[in-house]
């Protein structure tokens, strides 16, 4: 009796070692920006090697060193500013100077809070940090938020203004359902560092003058007028003189 043999073929893939992130992305709230993750969400983009990315000031003798959540600045003379954390969905706009950048920063995922910060380089080598969108946040809230939306605005950096001495933000709904504007942006120039509101800027005039600068993002918002209580428009009206307090 002849025996049976039977031969078992296993495949086995190996998987290839997760690879580092290096390569930073255009900017998605600023086109003059570069992107410091992967992709949009935080979760799903996560690079499981870790990131390191070195970003060039407009000088190209300054530059931003990113290792995972740590950052640092590398002046001309070589001395390396202290150490700062960036959160994973970050956003960098270098002033033309290379006197200051801005920085974009999530604390959640891709829908915000996203709040802007801004580096400020002395020549003697020093870094400060300004939160600069507060004013923003609260003045879109007022405007907008407060009547037609339960959530803070998120805040981006889109432009810089003469120099390092104003910066060109944008006020966002946040992109969620419980939204009715969701995504509705309105401009906002303020003054660095105080943050001070100089000029704000409706969408059609936003898109108008600086659309070049506009980031992905940006680019899809459409400030739609979204149905009220009896499906009546809510108008998104940036520049509406609000009542005086009292």
């Amino acid at each position: 009796m002849l025996g049976t043999v039977v031969f078992l073929f296993v495949s086995v893939t190996i998987a290839s070692p997760a690879e580092v992130f290096t390569t930073a992305q255009p900017g998605m709230w600023s086109a003059r920006g570069v992107y410091l993750w992967p992709g949009p969400t935080a979760i799903a983009d996560f690079p499981a090697a870790g990131r390191q990315l070195r970003i060039s000031a407009p000088d190209r003798k300054t530059v931003l060193e990113v290792r995972d959540s740590e950052a640092r600045v590398t002046f001309p003379n070589g001395k390396p500013s202290g150490a700062f954390v960036v959160e994973g969905l970050a956003e960098i706009l270098w002033a033309p100077n290379a006197a200051a950048f801005a920085l974009t920063e999530s604390d959640g995922g891709w829908a915000g809070s996203w709040s802007v910060r801004v580096g400020q380089l002395s020549p003697s080598g020093d870094l400060r940090f300004r939160e600069i969108g507060r004013s923003v946040s609260k003045d879109f809230y007022v405007r907008i938020s407060k009547r037609h939306c339960p959530e803070y605005a998120n805040v981006g950096a889109v432009s810089w203004i003469n120099g390092a001495e104003e910066l060109l933000l944008v006020a966002e709904a946040p992109p969620h359902s419980s939204c009715p504007v969701m995504t509705a942006v309105c401009g906002y120039v303020v003054a660095v560092p105080s943050g001070t509101i100089r000029r704000r800027i409706g969408f059609q005039a936003l898109k108008k003058k600086w659309g070049n600068a506009l980031g992905s993002r940006l680019k899809k918002a459409n400030n739609p007028a979204a149905p009220g209580g009896e499906d009546e428009p809510i108008k998104i009206d940036c520049d509406e003189t609000l009542p005086r307090r009292g």
